[in-house]
């Protein structure tokens, strides 16, 4: 089977982090906007992802299996 997803009783699992297909974002780098003080805008500028996707990470709604 790939490595993109499993299937589970319940239907396919998506694949976390920067496994996924589509991602634009390494753990590395989700450390790295974790930790920082600057706005979304800056960061989200930086990184090439929208400032919704940065806030989404810095209130851990998204990539929260990532630990500083």
């Amino acid at each position: 089977m790939s490595s993109i997803g499993s299937m589970s009783r319940e239907g396919w699992e998506s694949t976390r982090g920067s496994l996924g297909r589509t991602s634009k974002l390494t753990e590395e780098i989700v450390r790295e906007i974790l930790a920082s003080p600057e706005s979304y805008a800056v960061l989200a500028k930086r990184y090439g992802v929208s400032a919704t996707c940065i806030r989404d990470i810095k209130t851990r709604k998204r990539w929260r299996h990532v630990e500083l």
